[in-house]
C-alpha cells in the first residue's frame, strides 16, 4: 500500500459472444496476462434432445490452434471465482494442458446448471514439452485459439458400433472354425492295409 493517493484508470470492455452455441466455431486470442472463458448451458439445447441425430446429454469440447504454445483449457462449474490464472486454473472442475489439439468430453450430469470453459496460457512450455528452454523476452505468447462444442454420438451409434464389432469377431471365429474342420478332414485320411498270406515262399 501507499501513503500517497495514486490515480489509475481501469478499462473494462464487454466481451461479445460469451455465450457459447452448440456446433459453432469460436476464435479469438489468449496471454498469459490476459485469459479468457465463455459460458455454456445444456438447457439452451433442451429442443435439439429430441433430435435423433444428437446427444447433448454429453458434450465434446474440441480445440485447435496452428502454434505450439502451451496452454491450459478448464472446464469449471458456475459459481464464484472463476480460477483464470496460472496458479488455479486447475483448482476446480476438469482441464488438460493444449499446444496444438486438445478435447474433453463432458456429461451433462457433471454440470447440470451449465459450465465455463476457460482458456490460460502458461508462461512457459514445460508443461507440454517436459524440456526447460529460454524465452524470447522480446517475443510474445500470445496465442490464437479456436473451439467448437458440439454433441456426442447417441445411444445408437454405440449400440451399432458393438453389433458391428460383434459380428466381426464372431465371422472371423466361424470362418476360422470352418477352416479347421475341412482341414482335419483332408489331414485323416482312413488308412488301408493289405495282408500278405503265410504261405508264400
Amino acid at each position: 500500500a501507499s501513503d500517497e493517493t495514486v490515480e489509475f484508470i481501469i478499462n473494462v470492455h464487454y466481451q461479445e459472444k460469451f455465450y457459447i452455441d452448440h456446433s459453432e466455431e469460436y476464435n479469438f486470442t489468449v496471454s498469459p496476462s490476459e485469459p479468457k472463458y465463455f459460458f455454456y448451458n445444456f438447457s439452451t439445447n433442451v429442443s435439439q434432445l429430441m433430435i435423433a441425430e444428437s446427444n447433448y446429454e454429453t458434450v465434446i469440447l474440441e480445440v485447435s490452434s496452428d502454434d505450439d504454445i502451451c496452454m491450459t483449457v478448464s472446464i469449471q462449474n458456475i459459481s464464484c471465482p472463476v480460477f483464470d490464472t496460472n496458479q488455479d486454473v486447475t483448482f476446480r472442475g476438469f482441464y488438460e494442458t493444449v499446444n496444438k489439439k486438445g478435447g474433453i468430453t463432458i456429461p451433462k450430469y457433471k454440470f447440470p446448471y451449465g459450465f465455463y470453459v476457460v482458456f490460460v496460457v502458461k508462461p512457459d512450455d514445460y508443461q507440454c514439452t517436459r524440456t526447460i528452454g529460454l524465452l524470447d523476452m522480446n517475443s510474445t505468447r500470445k496465442k490464437h485459439i479456436s473451439f467448437i462444442i458440439k454433441p456426442s454420438i447417441t445411444y445408437g451409434d454405440y449400440l451399432k458400433a458393438v453389433i458391428i464389432t460383434l459380428s466381426c469377431i464372431g465371422a472371423f471365429y466361424v470362418i476360422f472354425g470352418l477352416s479347421y474342420f475341412l482341414c482335419s478332414v483332408r489331414g485323416n485320411l482312413p488308412r488301408q492295409m493289405s495282408y500278405v498270406p503265410n504261405n508264400l515262399p
